[in-house]
């Protein structure tokens, strides 16, 4: 499953895309080369869009340890089709789902990072992770000199259940009732993913709304000029 945010617009990390042309979805197999695949006698095939505009946080800076405004939005150079397995996701516009605790709570991240072999899944996985307080991971990564702030996210931290090498960039999912919301960004995390007490960081997208808002107006304010 993709997930996107309006029909153009992706929300990932803001080291990602540096070097990505374009962005496709429904990809089940990322090394077959064939299109479509048939799962339950249903036909899946990917589709490939390209990418008009890459616009990262103007506040984010790649060589900061601390991946502060680790965020960016990708506007594909034509709408998205939704379908089963191509769907918008939810943003925490309601102040009743960004104000929910994290600490305790259980999260699903997704991606085709690297697995406990030390090698990128050829195919999408998703594990849950449960939430932790940033003061936990401040203490965990101090020694690092990392620096959390409502800006980010701590999730993670079981042994062998981590977002890892690969994942950058994916999304972190919480479900309130019936619908999904996507509230983090994956960042960074400890140089061995799924080790016991260390979790991953994330990019806290709750804080984000109003410059994801602003990003996005102005591109169809845009189109609708042209």
């Amino acid at each position: 499953i993709v997930i996107t945010v309006t029909e153009s617009h992706p929300i990932v990390s803001s080291n990602v895309f540096h070097y990505r042309h374009s962005v496709r979805f429904s990809v089940i197999d990322v090394i077959s080369e064939v299109n479509c695949t048939t799962i339950e006698e249903e036909e899946i095939c990917r589709q490939e869009f390209g990418v008009e505009q890459i616009t990262v946080h103007p506040d984010y800076d790649k060589d900061s340890i601390n991946k502060q405004h680790d965020i960016a939005i990708v506007k594909l150079a034509e709408d998205v089709t939704f379908g089963k397995y191509v769907k918008p996701i939810c943003l925490p516009f309601d102040e009743l789902v960004a104000e929910l605790p994290i600490e305790d709570e259980e999260f699903t991240v997704t991606g085709w990072g690297q697995t406990e072999k030390e090698i990128l899944s050829r195919f999408q996985l998703h594990v849950e992770i449960n939430g932790k307080s940033n003061e936990l991971c401040n203490e965990v990564f101090g020694v690092a000199n990392v620096t959390l702030t409502e800006n980010h996210l701590c999730v993670g931290g079981d042994a062998g259940r981590d977002s890892c090498k690969g994942d950058s960039g994916g999304p972190l999912l919480r479900l309130v009732a019936t619908n999904w919301y996507q509230v983090g960004v994956v960042s960074f995390g400890a140089k061995r993913c799924g080790s016991e007490g260390f979790p991953g960081i994330y990019t806290n997208v709750a804080k984000y709304l109003d410059w994801i808002s602003d990003v996005v107006n102005e591109n169809h304010c845009h189109n609708m000029e042209e």
